[in-house]
């Protein structure tokens, strides 16, 4: 469940709590305390989805500086990762230039009488 997600959860219990609020208002027989009960509740539930509403917000930006971070990471690793791939064919470039210079070598010792 996703942080927007938990939020409209949240509106959508704050608003069926105004509902059951103003259905009891709207009863002859509501008592003041269990309104005044319930309108404490709904204050708190409205306290509690801004809390969570600002909660979200901050770890969707905390999300954000991550992903890009792990973007930034990936980018890296590609890089090294080709300069490794680069530097082993020229390892091998070399090694068989070396070689072809062992056999040129060897070739003109044998001509040395």
């Amino acid at each position: 469940m996703t942080g927007t997600e938990i939020i409209q959860l949240i509106t959508i219990l704050v608003a069926v709590a105004s509902v059951v609020i103003s259905a009891l208002t709207n009863r002859a027989a509501a008592r003041k305390a269990d309104l005044s009960g319930l309108q404490d509740t709904v204050c708190t539930l409205q306290a509690e989805n801004k809390r969570l509403s600002e909660k979200v917000l901050r770890l969707e930006a905390i999300n954000e500086e991550r992903a890009l971070r792990i973007s930034a990471l990936e980018i890296t690793l590609r890089e090294a990762t080709q300069g490794r791939v680069e530097r082993a064919q020229y390892i091998r470039v070399l090694e068989s230039d070396n070689d072809a210079l062992r056999v040129k070598i060897k070739a003109l010792e044998k001509e040395i009488p």
